[in-house]
């Protein structure tokens, strides 16, 4: 796929909003290396998940180099009733 086809695609799967918003996922994630629009579709949902777990804050950068890496999201410890406060218990 060429660039405009890549950039159309992330808006049209709504992964973008906008061509310059596009175009900077595009050359975040590297998408031009990869060879088809499968492989483009995940690279573009790992990082979009990657942001949306809020492990690296508002920090884009690291969930672009994650997502390159195929790193896939850290799960987070869940907070079973016996660890939580007593004022979020209800108590």
């Amino acid at each position: 796929m060429n660039s405009l086809e890549i950039i159309d695609l992330l808006i049209n799967q709504k992964f973008a909003k906008n061509r310059w918003q596009a175009g900077n996922i595009m050359r975040g994630l590297k998408l031009w290396e990869l060879e088809d629009e499968k492989s483009i579709l995940e690279r573009a949902r790992l990082y979009r998940d990657l942001r949306k777990s809020g492990v690296y804050g508002n920090a884009t950068a690291p969930c672009f180099e994650k997502a390159v890496d195929g790193v896939q999201v850290p799960l987070l410890p869940e907070i079973n009733e016996k660890e939580k406060p007593d004022e979020e218990k209800g108590d």
